[in-house]
């Protein structure tokens, strides 16, 4: 027997031969045959004889037999348990959802838990047995791994789905999944908090997968998923250190090493790290260009409202604009109107409407000058 058959193959002893699977709750009958009690309570009710033999049965009484209980219940704990164990081995598993639904058919009747497989998970797996609902019933157990705590096998999964996929877009989202496994931040933007820790991990798991994935692959997935350039070239240097062979012993350890000792991918991936700090400096050189001309424009702007260098008929001399609207500033700017306006609200009794009116007129003085 393999490694793997146990798990889909249990002891013939603890199979029920009416249902074929690991007994849950195996009675003995008259005949001295056993049998799972759902299994047979439903043959009794059509016919009183034994499944086996055919023969009529002597009363239709039927005896507990907890050893078997007990044996098959500690079948079916390991075996899910182990499943999982392979689900959650990212490389491990050729077909990680046929050892999650084995896990759901062993667990789902017993009762019994089963640490990161969720009751939600569970009941979408049984209600879902097609193969087209395969990578959901995965992103779902991923995420309730997650939400148990489960994040560096929640990662693992992500990571194989990531792997199974040729979507860019679905890839590019599955990463961003799998990083917000290693970070507290939100899924949405997982680079923010990015740390050495989210490198390292990121890295060791994708290393058992270069068949796969490559790590110049990675880099250009990382881009695509738009983690910023800074995410992308932590990661190139993450990736460099871990590729670029050692200085030799003679050398020192100061010793550089020459591109003569590179090899191909390596060298891929140092022309992608020069590429993108190039291109992020150009950039961040570009942004900052924009700025200070925004702030020189800005600046102009607020120091030439005054002047009187702006074309058009009937200049103010103070920059107060053109027309009657200018007119009516410097007349009501000028000392004499002002001191009358002020002796005839003084004069006049505060309900007359010409009192109002000349209330209002040194008030004229403060409006805007008119936009060019």
């Amino acid at each position: 027997m393999t490694s793997d058959q146990w798990l889909f193959e249990p002891p013939a002893e603890l199979v029920c031969p009416l249902t074929l699977a690991p007994f849950i709750d195996p009675v003995l009958t008259s005949a001295g045959h056993v049998y799972e009690r759902s299994a047979i309570k439903s043959h009794l009710e059509r016919s009183n004889t034994d499944p086996l033999t055919r023969q009529p049965l002597l009363n239709n009484s039927l005896t507990p037999v907890y050893v078997l209980r007990s044996r098959s219940l500690e079948y079916r704990e390991s075996a899910a348990k182990a499943c999982i164990e392979r689900v959650c081995s990212g490389s491990g598993a050729a077909e990680p959802v046929r050892y999650l639904r084995r896990a759901v058919e062993l667990i789902a009747d017993t009762g019994s838990h089963v640490q990161g497989l969720s009751q939600e998970t569970i009941e979408f797996v049984l209600s879902h047995p097609s193969n087209a609902y395969d990578r959901i019933a995965l992103q779902l157990f991923a995420s309730g791994l997650f939400l148990a705590g489960y994040r560096d096998r929640a990662a693992a999964i992500y990571s194989t789905l990531l792997l199974q996929d040729a979507d860019r877009v679905q890839q590019a989202e599955l990463l961003r999944r799998c990083l917000s496994c290693w970070t507290e931040a939100d899924c949405s933007a997982p680079a923010a908090a990015a740390d050495d820790y989210v490198f390292e991990k990121l890295v060791a798991l994708f290393d058992g997968n270069r068949a796969g994935l490559g790590w110049e692959e990675l880099v250009d997935l990382a881009q695509h998923a738009a983690l910023g350039d800074q995410f992308v070239l932590r990661l190139c240097e993450q990736l460099l250190f871990r590729l670029l062979p050692a200085p030799s012993s003679s050398g020192g350890s100061g010793e550089e090493v020459s591109s003569a000792g590179l090899a191909f991918p390596e060298k891929r991936l140092l022309l992608k790290y020069v590429h993108v700090l190039t291109d992020s400096l150009q950039r961040r050189q570009t942004e900052t260009e924009r700025r200070l001309q925004d702030l020189e424009r800005w600046q102009r702007q607020r120091g030439g409202g005054g002047r009187a260098g702006s074309s058009g008929s009937l200049p103010d001399a103070e920059g107060g604009g053109r027309g009657g609207k200018g007119r009516l500033r410097r007349l009501a700017r000028h000392p004499a109107c002002i001191v009358f306006c002020m002796y005839a609200t003084v004069a006049l009794p505060p309900w007359h409407v010409a009192s109002r009116l000349f209330q209002v007129v040194p008030l004229l003085a403060l409006l805007p000058p008119p936009a060019n």
